[in-house]
Parts: structure tokens; C-alpha cells; sequence
């Protein structure tokens, strides 16, 4: 083996090797630096485009609220006596709803809820709208049955009388507070109702007014289509007219009757009287369905106002019957009895007029009706004097008693003779002293004086000449008796 010197290496390869790792490693900085700047510009472009959305998104639901709002407001214009201030509360809540649903990671079941009550709240004022319809229509129906008060088909006089103040609230035709209320019903949903005076009417209620199903009126029953069947049943069709008649064995044979009317004229009329038991049993059968079929709280309220007896100012001469009071099986007889009549006086009737026929009479004239009723009152007022049982004669000395008692008694005979009589009194010794009395006479024809000691058939025959004239003054016919005077 050779020897040879060592040679020396000069290691080229590390350095450049060196080099490159720098380079790589400055290189992977710069590409590291250069992909972070571009993430960043990333992250923030995303960040600015996701703000705008968000900004783009409550600008539009901001927008969709003040919509709702300018929407009641305009409703509120329209009706500026209602107080709205209870919808605004709902309306806040809309920017809220649509701003958790576009842009929350809320559970499916809590965005359905908020999705049902923001188009609740949305329907606001078209449902103000309806209801203030409802209403108005609901009034106008209120407004009949108040007008028939206590009659079929009208309001139930002993009912609730809060609604006929409530309504007169309503047209601002008396004092009183209405308002519409919305609330929240709990669960995502809301209500609206009126308020007026405190008292609750729901669109409901108001909507169910005519057919009286609301709740807040009673109305009296109408029977009249149940009384035209019960009715047909006691008729039937005549073959030859084709129009209604009594079936046989409803009328009566044909009587004839004298009667007078409220002048005082005078008839002849022919009648056949019906045949009540007979009539009543043939729609027997149908009048107990059609009470039935009548509920007890509406049983109650046709007995109140139709059936039951009452004063002159529409009290009730018994207690106001309610449902429970036909539970007791006597007072339900009791209204099938007096249901049954009313409705036989109103359908049926106690007698069928087949002819009238006027009696004729001379009737008098004005002047002999005047002079007749002037002669008998002269002749009642002379009976009065016959039949006085005390004297009227009187002493020299009289007092107050007995001159009233004279006084009292001309009175009694005609009107202004007490007023005719008068005094004639002289003081003699302290004492009054009577020289007599003066009586005019009625007619204006002359007087004549009563004095001490004259007899009592002299003082009557003076009374009753007096009273021949004035408002009782009647010329004598030929055939008439003398009338009794006195002249003087």
C-alpha cells in the first residue's frame, strides 16, 4: 500500500446547500406572510360583507316595522276616539321577531312560534278593521233589538242593561270609555277586543249578535214560525178556494148577536165560536215539540218578557224567572199553559165574524143633544133641592156655620151659584143682625132677596129659579112640562 499526502477538500456544497436553506426558509416567511395578509383580507372582506348583510337585513325589517306602524297609525286617523296605544307595544316587537328568525340560530320549534306571532301582529290592523266591521254590524243588529225591547225578536227587557249603556258609549251618544285592547295570548299569539266602560266584547261575540249566540245579549224568542205550524194544523185547504179554513169540528153553529162599539153604534153581527179544548188538542202534539225543542235559559226569557203578568210600567208581578226555575216540573206546565194560550189568542181567536150589520138610528142633532143634556142637568140639580132634607130657612140672628152650610149647599147645585149668594148683615147691639141674602140669578135676569122668617119651600123655590139660566139655560118645547120657578 502506497503512501500518498493528504488532500484537501474544499466542501463547495454545504454553502451553496446553506444558501438554498435560507433562501427556502425566507421564501416559506415571505409565502407564509403573503397567505396570512390574503386570509386576514379574507376574513375581513367576509366579516365586512356579513355586516352589511346584517345591516341590509334589520334596515329591511326596520322597514317592515314602521310599515305595520304607519299602518295603525293611519287606522288610528280613521278612528281617533279609540285609544291605540296598547297596538304600538305589539309593533315593537316586530324588528325583534324578524331580526331572532334571519339571523339567530334559534331551535325550529322556537322560530315556528316566532313566525306565528309575527303574522299575528302583522294582521293588526286588518284585523282592527274587522273588528270595528263586526262591531258596527253587530250594533246596527243590537240597535233592532233594542227598538223591540221586550217583544219577540227584541232585546230581553229583565236581560243584561249594561250593553244598552255600552252602545250609547259606542255611537258617543253618552259618557264612557272604549278603547281597543291587544295582549298577548302566551304563546306566540295575540288577542284584540274592545273595551268600553270595563266591559270585554271580542270580535266573536260581536260577530255572533245576530244569531244570538254571543254571549253578551239575550234576545227574546221569535215564535211566529213555530206558531204558523200549529196553525196548520187546526186548518186545512177548501177544495173550491184552495184557500185556508177551520177544520170540522172547530166552529160552532152560527149564532146571532146584537153588539155595540166604542161610539156606541149598534150591529147585528153572526158568529161561530171556536172551539177551544178541540183547537188546543189538535196542535197539541206539535206545540209540546216546539217547546222543547226551546233551551231552559230560552224558556226563561219568553216567559219573562211575553208570558208572564206585568204593570203598566212593565214590572213583573212575579219574580224573574231564570233556567234553573224550569227545572221544577210545575212552573214547565206552567209555561206550556200560558205558551198554548198566547198562542190560540194570537193564531186562532175566539170566534170567526161571518157578517155586521148596522142598526140605524135617527140620531138627534147638535142643537136637541145641547138642549137635552141642559134640561136633565137642571132636573138633576131641582131633584137635589126636593130631596134636601134640612131647612134652609133661618132666624133673624145666623152665624158663620149656618151661612156656610147655605153656601155649601148652592154649591152643590150649580156651578157660580155659591158665588151668587150674598150677605146682607146689619150691626145692631153688637150683634149681626141678618136682613137677608141676595141671589142672582144665573141667566143675568135679576136677583132675588131671602129674609128672616121666610119659609124653607120659599127659599128652595128662590134656589132653583136662580139656577134657570147660564150654562144649564134651556128653551122650552111645546111638549114639555112647566118648569117650576119662583118669581120674585
Amino acid at each position: 500500500m502506497s503512501y500518498e499526502n493528504p488532500r484537501a477538500v474544499i466542501d463547495t456544497q454545504s454553502a451553496q446547500g446553506l444558501q438554498q436553506l435560507q433562501n427556502t426558509i425566507a421564501g416559506t416567511f415571505a409565502g407564509v406572510a403573503k397567505s396570512y395578509k390574503a386570509d386576514q383580507k379574507e376574513k375581513r372582506d367576509k366579516l365586512n360583507a356579513n355586516a352589511k348583510r346584517i345591516d341590509g337585513i334589520k334596515a329591511k325589517n326596520q322597514e317592515y316595522e314602521d310599515n305595520i306602524r304607519n299602518k295603525m297609525y293611519e287606522f288610528g286617523s280613521e278612528n281617533p276616539s279609540l285609544n291605540h296605544e296598547a297596538w304600538l307595544a305589539a309593533v315593537d316587537r316586530i324588528n325583534e321577531i324578524k331580526n331572532t328568525i334571519d339571523l339567530g340560530n334559534e331551535k325550529p320549534e322556537v322560530v315556528t312560534r316566532l313566525r306565528q306571532e309575527l303574522s299575528a301582529i302583522s294582521a293588526l290592523p286588518t284585523l282592527g278593521r274587522a273588528l270595528l266591521t263586526d262591531m258596527s254590524e253587530g250594533i246596527i243588529g243590537l240597535k233592532g233589538f233594542i227598538e223591540n225591547t221586550g217583544d219577540e225578536g227584541g232585546l230581553d227587557r229583565y236581560g243584561n242593561p249594561d250593553i244598552v249603556e255600552d252602545l250609547k258609549t259606542w255611537e258617543n251618544t253618552a259618557k264612557g270609555s272604549r278603547k281597543q285592547v291587544v295582549e298577548s295570548d302566551g304563546n306566540g299569539g295575540w288577542r284584540m277586543y274592545l273595551d268600553i266602560n270595563g266591559r270585554r266584547y271580542t270580535r266573536e261575540q260581536l260577530a255572533n249578535v245576530q244569531n244570538n249566540d254571543s254571549g253578551i245579549v239575550s234576545i227574546v224568542p221569535n215564535q211566529s214560525d213555530n206558531f204558523a205550524v200549529y196553525s196548520n194544523l187546526v186548518r186545512e185547504i177548501d177544495p173550491n178556494t184552495k184557500k185556508p179554513v177551520f177544520k170540522p169540528g172547530v166552529l160552532g153553529k152560527i149564532q146571532t148577536e146584537q153588539r155595540t162599539d166604542e161610539k156606541g153604534n149598534k150591529f147585528l153581527v153572526e158568529v161561530q165560536k171556536v172551539n177551544k179544548d178541540f183547537s188546543k188538542n189538535l196542535a197539541k202534539s206539535q206545540i209540546k215539540a216546539g217547546i222543547a225543542g226551546m233551551s231552559q235559559s230560552e224558556k226563561a226569557v219568553y216567559w219573562n218578557n211575553i208570558l208572564a203578568e206585568k204593570t203598566a210600567n212593565n214590572e213583573l208581578k212575579g219574580d224573574v224567572m231564570t233556567a234553573e226555575s224550569f227545572e221544577d216540573p210545575k212552573m214547565l206546565e206552567k209555561f206550556n199553559k200560558a205558551y198554548t194560550d198566547k198562542w190560540f189568542k194570537a193564531n186562532i181567536g175566539e170566534e170567526v165574524i161571518i157578517s155586521s150589520k148596522k142598526i140605524e138610528v135617527d140620531e138627534p142633532n147638535q142643537s136637541e143633544i145641547k138642549r137635552a143634556e141642559a134640561k136633565a142637568s137642571y132636573e138633576k140639580r131641582v131633584a137635589v133641592v126636593d130631596n134636601y132634607k134640612d131647612d134652609l130657612s133661618f132666624n133673624p140672628y145666623i152665624t158663620n156655620e149656618s151661612f156656610n152650610k147655605i153656601k155649601s149647599f148652592a154649591g152643590q147645585l150649580s156651578i157660580g151659584l155659591a158665588d151668587a149668594i150674598e150677605p146682607q148683615i146689619e150691626e145692631k147691639n153688637g150683634k149681626e143682625k141678618v136682613k137677608g141674602f141676595t141671589v142672582k140669578f144665573l141667566d143675568g135676569k135679576g136677583s132675588a132677596l131671602v129674609t128672616p122668617g121666610m119659609s124653607n119651600k120659599k127659599v128652595r123655590e128662590i134656589l132653583k129659579r136662580a139656577m134657570i139660566g147660564g150654562q144649564y139655560f134651556y128653551e122650552k118645547e111645546p111638549n114639555d112640562k112647566p118648569v117650576r120657578t119662583w118669581t120674585p
